[in-house]
């Protein structure tokens, strides 16, 4: 019997914990997120998608998340590209 630990593995397709609440955008508008999904054209590498929809248009969007949840330069200061405006509720 063998005492050698192995590493854990990492399942590709657990989903991130993320903060779901109302998101303004850098240009002002306000979106509520709806969850996150998976890319399921794209399994192997695990790409996770934000949907959120517009509260002026009532349009559901998607993003990957690495993008919704980066900073953009504007104006010479680096900001968050959505910024959570609501108290966040976790979801997985």
């Amino acid at each position: 019997m063998s005492t050698e630990k192995t590493a854990p593995t990492v399942d590709p397709l657990a989903a991130p914990t993320f903060s779901r609440g109302t998101y303004r955008h850098y240009k002002g508008g306000l979106y509520d997120t709806e969850g996150v999904a998976h890319d399921s054209t794209n399994a192997t590498e695990g790409r996770w998608l934000v949907l959120y929809r517009s509260r002026e248009t009532g349009i559901l969007h998607a993003r990957e998340l690495s993008e919704f949840t980066g900073v953009i330069e504007r104006g010479g200061a680096v900001v968050a590209r959505f910024a959570l405006v609501t108290t966040p509720q976790s979801i997985e």
